[in-house]
C-alpha cells in the first residue's frame, strides 16, 4: 500500500545527501505515525477506526511535509 512504500523510501533523501539530518529525525516520527495507522487498521476496521485512521494518515503526511522543510532549512 501507499503507506508501506512511503515508509520504505522516506530515508532516501537523507541517504542520498539531498536533505540534512533534521529531515531524518522528523521523517522517523511521520513513519511511526504511519506504522501506528497500519496497525490500527489491521486491528479493527469499523467506521470509527477508519475515521481515526484517516486523521492519523493526514497528520502523518503533514509531519512528513514539515520534515522536508526541516531538511531544506536545517537548524
Amino acid at each position: 500500500s501507499f503507506l508501506v512504500v512511503s515508509i520504505l523510501v522516506s530515508p532516501l533523501p537523507f541517504t542520498l545527501g539531498i536533505l540534512e539530518w533534521p529531515y531524518l529525525i522528523i521523517a522517523i516520527i511521520a513513519d511511526s505515525i504511519f506504522v501506528y495507522a497500519i496497525y490500527l487498521l489491521n486491528k479493527r476496521a469499523d467506521q470509527k477506526a477508519v475515521a481515526l485512521n484517516q486523521r492519523l494518515v493526514k497528520f502523518g503526511a503533514l509531519i512528513g511535509l514539515l520534515a522536508f522543510l526541516a531538511g531544506v532549512f536545517p537548524i
